[in-house]
């Protein structure tokens, strides 16, 4: 009896230990600062305009590939279409300080993604490596949407809407209640409504949230 005894404080023990060894404290920086425990996902994910293809950024933190622009067909396929080493010489080649990670990028064609920049809309051309300017916005500029056909942003400032186009900027609300906003998404994200701002397609029409 002695003996079971014994056994079963010894495993009790153990079992104890056990559990003590797999547990780990999480403090508040921890969710910032600890890659391990924030979950696994495709940064960057998007569709590639006119294709049936996704895009996606490694950033090869904890995988053996290298950091790069990927593209995955609807099969699994994937390839690089870009890498961070190559998009960082094409910043130095801009005269930009070369970027330790991808900004966020869109789609602007099959062949074209854009980036800001402190106060500048910036495309990146596949084919042939090139940063060009594409359109200016003020520093504050929020809600920022590029219109190819015309080359023209739309983005807010405070609780109103602005066009940059032709080098002129225009306003397109005059709210002085700051109650009244216009172009944001206010309290609509959590029905997965993440933009306030819509271009048409040939860029002549502006429809917005208000």
């Amino acid at each position: 009896m002695n003996g079971l005894k014994i056994l079963v404080l010894f495993l009790s023990v153990g079992l104890s230990l056990n559990v003590l060894a797999q547990q780990k404290e999480l403090k508040i920086s921890t969710a910032y600062t600890d890659f391990s425990v924030y979950p696994k996902s495709l940064p960057q994910l998007q569709w590639i305009p006119g294709t049936h293809n996704m895009s996606y950024v490694e950033l090869g933190r904890d995988t053996d590939r290298e950091p790069a622009l990927y593209q995955m067909d609807l099969k699994g396929k994937e390839k690089v279409l870009v890498s961070l080493k190559d998009f960082a010489a094409a910043f130095k080649k801009y005269g930009f300080d070369e970027p330790k990670r991808f900004p966020f990028l869109k789609w602007t064609n099959e062949g074209q993604l854009r980036f800001k920049k402190n106060d500048t809309l910036y495309s990146y051309t596949l084919a042939s490596g090139n940063i060009e300017p594409l359109s200016y916005y003020p520093q504050d500029a929020e809600y920022i949407e590029y219109e190819p056909k015309q080359n023209q942003t739309a983005y807010t400032r405070e609780n109103n809407l602005y066009i940059f186009s032709h080098g002129k900027e225009t306003a397109v609300t005059h709210h002085t209640d700051p109650n009244l906003v216009s172009g944001q998404t206010v309290s609509r994200s959590e029905y997965g409504i993440t933009g306030g701002i819509f271009w048409s397609p040939k860029g002549n029409y502006l429809a917005f949230y208000t």
